[in-house]
C-alpha cells in the first residue's frame, strides 16, 4: 500500500508554455458523421493557432464495390 506521504513527491501541474510546441501537420481521419464534423472544428481551431496544415482522410470499405467475385479465376 501507498504511503500518503509519497503523494506528494507527485507533481500537480506540469508548466508547458504554448511557445515551446510546434504542431507541424495535423492528421484528421473522418467519416462524414456529426461527431466528426465536431472533430473538425477543434481540428481547425488547432490548425489556426499554430498555423499548420489540416489534412483530411476518408477511407470507405471497397466490400461492397467488387465488380467480380474473388474466386473467379
Amino acid at each position: 500500500m501507498q504511503s500518503a506521504g509519497r503523494l506528494s513527491d507527485v507533481p500537480q501541474r506540469l508548466s508547458v508554455s504554448t511557445d515551446q510546441v510546434t504542431v507541424r501537420n495535423i492528421l484528421l481521419a473522418t467519416d462524414f458523421s456529426e461527431c466528426s464534423m465536431r472533430a473538425l472544428g477543434y481540428a481547425l481551431g488547432i490548425a489556426g493557432r499554430y498555423e499548420s496544415p489540416l489534412h483530411l482522410f476518408h477511407c470507405i470499405d471497397p466490400t461492397p464495390y467488387r465488380l467480380a467475385d474473388p474466386d473467379v479465376d
